[in-house]
C-alpha cells in the first residue's frame, strides 16, 4: 500500500474525515491533497503526529518508500542498521507528550541547522 492509501485506510478504520485528522493535528488540508496528488509529503513532524494518531508507526507509514526506490547493495548495508534504530527510537517514544515530541523536532532541526554552517 501507498503511503496515502495507508492514511485513507486508517481513516476509514477510526472512521474520521481527512478535515477532522487535519483539525486535530493542526496541518492543512491541502496536505492531505498534495500526498493524494504526489506533489508533496509529510516532514518529519508531521509524520510523528500521525503515526502517534493511528497508533502505528511511522515505518508502516512510510514503508511504500522500500517498495519505489532500489538501493545498492553497499547502501542497504548502511541502512538496515540505521533503521532499526529508528524503529527503536520510535517505539521509545510513542507515549510522549506533545510538549516532548515538539522538543525532539526542535533539537533535531538544531542539528541540521549547525551541520550546514
Amino acid at each position: 500500500m501507498k503511503f496515502i492509501e495507508k492514511v485513507h485506510y486508517q481513516l476509514l478504520t477510526h472512521k474520521i474525515t481527512a478535515a477532522k485528522l487535519c483539525d486535530d493535528l493542526g496541518i492543512a488540508v491541502t496536505s492531505v491533497d498534495n500526498w493524494a496528488r504526489r506533489s508533496g509529503f509529510p516532514e518529519m513532524k508531521t509524520l510523528l503526529k500521525l503515526a502517534k494518531y493511528f497508533n502505528v508507526t511511522i515505518e508502516y507509514l512510510v514503508d511504500e518508500i522500500d517498495e519505489e526506490i532500489k538501493y545498492s547493495p553497499q547502501v542497504v548495508e548502511k541502512l538496515i542498521p540505521a533503521k532499526i534504530h529508528i524503529v527503536n527510537f520510535i517505539n521509545y517514544i510513542r507515549d510522549f507528550s506533545d510538549v516532548e515530541m515538539a522538543n525532539i523536532y526542535n533539537y533535531a532541526a538544531s542539528i541540521k541547522t549547525n551541520r550546514n554552517r
